[in-house]
């Protein structure tokens, strides 16, 4: 078991990669302006998960790919900056559609909520710098010799600590936007999200390697 003072510190750490604006923040800040607090919360649910394939890669070495084959981290780049540029493009049709003044949805879609937690998913897998974090992170943690229940650990602390930290992100701006009546002001709002994803995607893209 992993020592308590251990622990902290790697939630701590976590905590303050989390915290650092990028891709997953903008994405999930996107969608609960856009959808409401519910399709957040799933969103969340999946940045989460990726976090967890993240830290199970780690472990058995596939991560390390990213760190030794540029191909790899070109490839892994390249994709999540297009799917970004694809999101903040997606954005602007759909304020330019109406579909941005509609009302949150009260009911469980099936198809809205795999939308989002598709959305959360992607986006964390096809970012390398999370698998680079992780990679230069963890293996502090994981002694030699060590049993899987090392590793199941290492993923319970990491992914709670995201998901607590993005569950919050998600309360406060589903809060702001209670009081967003103004259908002028959302849609300048998704507006501006999709234009800094779309600007997020071409500086992932056209940003060299470390």
């Amino acid at each position: 078991m992993i020592p308590l003072s251990t622990a902290l510190a790697i939630v701590a750490v976590v905590l303050i990669g989390a915290m650092s604006p990028g891709p997953d923040f903008f994405v999930l800040l996107s969608r609960t302006l856009s959808s409401g607090r519910r399709p957040g919360l799933i969103c969340a649910a999946g940045m989460a998960t990726g976090i967890s394939i993240w830290v199970c890669a780690v472990d058995v070495g596939a991560a390390a790919l990213l760190s030794v084959s540029a191909t790899a981290f070109t490839l892994i780049k390249l994709a999540g900056a297009a799917y970004l540029i694809a999101l903040g493009i997606q954005a602007w049709l759909s304020v330019r559609g109406g579909r941005a003044d509609a009302a949150p949805p009260t009911t469980r879609s099936s198809p809205a909520a795999t939308r989002s937690f598709r959305e959360g998913l992607l986006c964390n897998l096809l970012n390398p710098k999370v698998a680079l974090f992780y990679l230069a992170f963890l293996p502090q943690f994981i002694p030699p010799g060590r049993g899987w229940m090392v590793t199941v650990e290492l993923g319970v602390l990491a992914t709670t600590t995201v998901l607590c930290w993005y569950a919050l992100v998600v309360t406060l701006t589903a809060s702001v936007r209670r009081f967003i009546g103004s259908r002028r002001a959302r849609r300048v709002l998704d507006a501006a999200m999709g234009a800094v994803m779309i600007g997020l995607g071409v500086q992932i893209a056209a940003a060299q390697r470390g």
